[in-house]
């Protein structure tokens, strides 16, 4: 009887972390964990426009490093702005600009952005582009999980 008990609850447990797991990993678009380019996103086709949302930069090559962290609540407006910005087209030469996005809750957007941005130090955090939520300065951060795949 005990070990029925002990295995039940293992198998309970073990599906609450699944699912845990899986709610991290389906936070952060495209859920495919294959992060597009920025200079190649289809923003059109992806339905950005009238969604809002945080983001995340970052560029690969010799020397990877996140590049901006922010929340927009026009993800279309502001990564093509972003796309098409003279520091970010210097570093898109180099191996690509890639992106993330998630549509979180409007209320955590501020806070999760000033967690992945104190987390992360992006080079261009301080940029700021068309359609961009401002972060107070007093804001709380709130944790938020990295885009699957980048913290390795």
């Amino acid at each position: 009887m005990v070990k029925a008990v002990k295995k039940s609850f293992a198998n309970v447990l073990g599906r609450a972390f699944a699912s845990a797991v899986n709610k991290e990993e389906a936070f952060w678009h495209p859920a495919s964990q294959v992060y597009p380019q920025l200079t190649e996103l289809d923003l059109s086709s992806e339905s950005f426009s009238e969604k809002g949302g945080i983001f995340a930069a970052w560029h690969l090559g010799v020397r990877p490093q996140w590049l901006k962290v922010s929340v927009s609540q026009n993800l279309a407006e502001t990564l093509a702005t972003l796309a098409g910005h003279k520091d970010v087209i210097t570093y898109d030469q180099n191996r690509g600009v890639f992106i993330a996005w998630a549509y979180s809750s409007p209320e955590n957007w501020a806070g999760q952005t000033k967690y992945l941005a104190h987390l992360l130090e992006p080079a261009l955090q301080k940029l700021t582009f068309a359609a961009e939520v401002d972060v107070a300065e007093g804001t709380k951060p709130l944790e938020c999980v990295l885009p699957p795949g980048t913290n390795d």
